[in-house]
């Protein structure tokens, strides 16, 4: 099931994924942002997977002080 779910996001998101991993059985994708509400609506809304809860979402602020302000 997870290189269906692969295939069917990589079809319509294939340039927006960066990274996949499996590790202990789960798939993790990092995609661009810009594509995750198309992405989970494909979930859902694909006849061959149906998702009907989102387990987990995360995101990373890189906080770099020198960008914004003076050392």
């Amino acid at each position: 099931m997870k290189d269906r779910i692969l295939a069917i996001l990589s079809t319509s998101f294939g340039p927006a994924i960066e990274t996949t991993n499996e590790y202990r059985g789960e798939l993790t994708i990092v995609m661009k942002k810009t594509v995750i509400q198309d992405a989970c609506r494909v979930l859902r809304d694909h006849p061959e997977l149906q998702f009907d809860s989102l387990r987990d979402i995360c995101g990373v602020d890189y906080y770099r002080p020198s960008d914004r302000y003076e050392v």
